[in-house]
């Protein structure tokens, strides 16, 4: 379908055997293959999520193929299955969700969402919108049109480092603050003592090792932060994402026993720093800022320009960059059928019925 008001061709893959066809699995290839591309839509990251989920067999696909002159852009979007209990709502949103930090798509040549493509974009959801979703809703994207009025802006940022014009970790490290320097000179002095440190980086060949230390990753992060990840989620990430070299696993270790881990991507000369933990038993000793320090390093050393820590603005990450990030923004919009409207109501009075049913199950043993 041509966008009346621009030369934006759109189009959409809404089967699964659509998505798998020799061409469209290409295309996908080619574009994620791309040194502007995050590695999230990478079919073996996409892949895993679905995993993780279900599999395909509880998502309708909604891929969306856009193109004008010689930019393709392809952004996986899928619905998940719906019953009467969601009023069958058709909600569509990125693959990956709330779990993955970057929801841009894959696109042919960098800086191409501009405010021709959102324009256009937003004429197709209108012209389409009854056959494809009740909602659509993108949660983060780094977008170059973020001053147009089809975004909503958000609070999340995602720092990073640059790594060009650098050896190695150690003159990077001399670029930073004076008690940065000095806090990662001394762990790393005072764990050597305590034996034998080691910075272990993971291939498809070590694969039952990572499977093995996985679940104390999973362990230390649910004690600190209070609430767990999708069960399998990181199992299946490290099972695609090795066999393709997207995703980067490592441990810090101490004689051989890790004391500080890792999950996250080395993509297109950029390297994501995704899902680390370290030993809550030494954190006095500063595991996780050591292992980031060797990860900087093996960064380096290996190729790339950027350090991406990903969305959040701890101090320990603003600490290793200049002040650099990238900012985010969401996008929204409904179908306003009444039919989707309809939808969209009993929806939301289903999930208020669901909490409050959760609700009289735990407190009912108090009213007995």
């Amino acid at each position: 379908m041509i966008s009346t008001t621009t030369s934006w061709k759109f189009d959409w893959l809404l089967d699964w055997s659509a998505v798998s066809k020799p061409d469209s699995s290409y295309t996908i290839q080619q574009l994620a293959s791309k040194n502007h591309n995050g590695p999230f839509f990478h079919p073996s990251v996409t892949g895993a999520w679905l995993e993780t989920f279900g599999g395909k067999d509880n998502f309708h696909p909604s891929f969306l193929l856009a193109s004008k002159d010689s930019t393709e852009i392809i952004w996986p979007f899928v619905r998940k299955k719906t019953d009467w209990k969601q009023a069958y709502l058709r909600k569509l949103q990125p693959i990956g969700q709330r779990l993955f930090d970057y929801h841009d798509p894959l696109t042919s040549t960098p800086n191409c969402l501009d405010r021709e493509f959102w324009l256009a974009f937003s004429d197709e959801l209108r012209e389409r919108g009854s056959d494809l979703c009740d909602q659509i809703e993108i949660p983060r994207i780094r977008c170059e049109a973020s001053t147009t009025d089809y975004f909503e802006p958000t609070s999340e940022q995602a720092p990073y480092a640059d790594l060009s014009g650098f050896e190695d970790g150690e003159s990077f490290l001399q670029t930073r603050k004076g008690s940065l320097r000095g806090d990662v000179r001394r762990q790393i002095k005072r764990l050597s003592k305590l034996g034998h440190l080691q910075f272990q980086v993971y291939d498809e060949s070590n694969l039952s090792a990572v499977l093995a230390w996985i679940p104390r990753l999973e362990q230390e992060r649910q004690k600190r932060y209070g609430t767990a990840l999708p069960e399998n989620y990181l199992a299946n990430l490290a099972i695609e994402g090795l066999k393709h070299s997207v995703v980067h696993c490592s441990t810090m270790n101490l004689d051989g026993k890790p004391i500080s881990w890792h999950i996250g991507f080395h993509w297109n000369n950029v390297f994501y720093w995704y899902i680390p933990i370290y030993d809550s038993a030494i954190r006095n000793l500063s595991p996780g800022k050591v292992h980031l320090y060797y990860a900087i390093d093996w960064a380096i050393r290996n190729g790339c320009k950027t350090f991406d820590f990903l969305r959040g603005t701890e101090t320990y990450k603003t600490d290793w960059t200049d002040g650099g990030s990238s900012k985010m923004v969401r996008f929204s919009a409904n179908n306003r059928s009444f039919a989707s409207m309809g939808r969209r109501r009993f929806s939301r009075l289903g999930i208020r019925l669901g909490y409050l049913n959760s609700y009289i199950k735990k407190i009912r043993p108090s009213l007995v």
